[in-house]
């Protein structure tokens, strides 16, 4: 029978904390990184698994050591997930997330960036694309081309039917 690892989560406003937080719970026992995730809004997430005690004094450690140099949202230990759980974290819920797995199998880390399911901005939208895409995806997208014909500030009040024919036209070299 295999035993199930412990899930710890650290949440924690802004990246300096998170990876302090990460810091300290990796040194302060046997545990391992499964994953660090952007959420969004300012918040980065950090997912841990071990054996029970490891993970929650490693959880404790770095939710102190966070508190140092940010605000942290939350502190979770989970001893024994369901199996679906992990395929959660593995699965959709990152995939619509900027991600960075890290994996640490003893003391080197090897470092892979996952990339969002979504078009880079080289890809070419046609039209129907860019009128299925709600405006903030929209907005992020105009956000990316270096040469947009908005300022950030018009992008950020343009509505929907502005960004689509904006973006027509930066896709087309400027001609419409």
């Amino acid at each position: 029978m295999q035993k199930t690892k412990a899930l710890g989560m650290i949440e924690v406003r802004g990246r300096l904390g998170c990876i302090e937080a990460l810091d300290a719970a990796l040194k302060a026992a046997n545990v391992s990184l499964l994953t660090m995730v952007k959420v969004g809004g300012g918040l980065t997430a950090v997912f841990i698994e071990g054996d029970v005690g490891a993970v929650k004094a490693a959880v404790n450690a770095g939710g102190a050591a966070a508190k140092e140099v940010s605000d942290v949202v939350s502190v979770h230990v989970i001893p024994r997930p369901d199996p679906n759980v992990r395929v959660l974290l593995k699965g959709t819920f990152l995939q619509n997330i900027s991600t960075t797995d890290i994996s640490v199998p003893s003391k080197t880390a090897s470092v892979k960036k996952s990339t969002p399911a979504k078009k880079a901005k080289t890809d070419y939208h046609t039209a129907k694309d860019l009128n299925a895409m709600r405006v903030v995806e929209l907005r992020s997208l105009a956000r990316s081309f270096e040469d947009f014909p908005m300022t950030r500030e018009q992008i950020k009040f343009a509505k929907k039917d502005e960004l689509v024919k904006a973006l027509k036209k930066c896709q087309n070299g400027g001609r419409n």
